[in-house]
């Protein structure tokens, strides 16, 4: 009787998951078209950063990227802020990963 139970709960927790998650799921699919419309981002800036922060890009190296390419901050200064040498975070915002 307890397995059976535990499993009714659990198969209504999944048909609750799922339900949220279609919601969830859409609305997400909405953004990426008005996004892709160029109607969703109405700041450039704003699209650089989305851009910068694309999974494809190592996540150590994303804020880095946008600090250099919105903010226009040097190697030297980033790398201060990441306590790293600044040849290390020149060679990193220039060479792919």
């Amino acid at each position: 009787m307890t397995a059976a139970r535990r499993r009714l709960i659990d198969a209504a927790r999944r048909a609750e998951t799922r339900a949220q998650s279609v919601a969830h799921l859409q609305l997400l699919t909405e953004e990426l078209h008005d996004i892709e419309d160029g109607s969703g981002i109405p700041d450039e800036r704003l699209r650089l950063m989305f851009t910068c922060a694309h999974p494809a890009i190592d996540r150590p190296m994303r804020s880095p990227f946008i600090l250099q390419t919105i903010l226009g901050f040097d190697a030297a200064t980033i790398a201060a802020a990441f306590l790293v040498p600044p040849t290390t975070m020149g060679q990193r915002l220039v060479a792919p990963s």
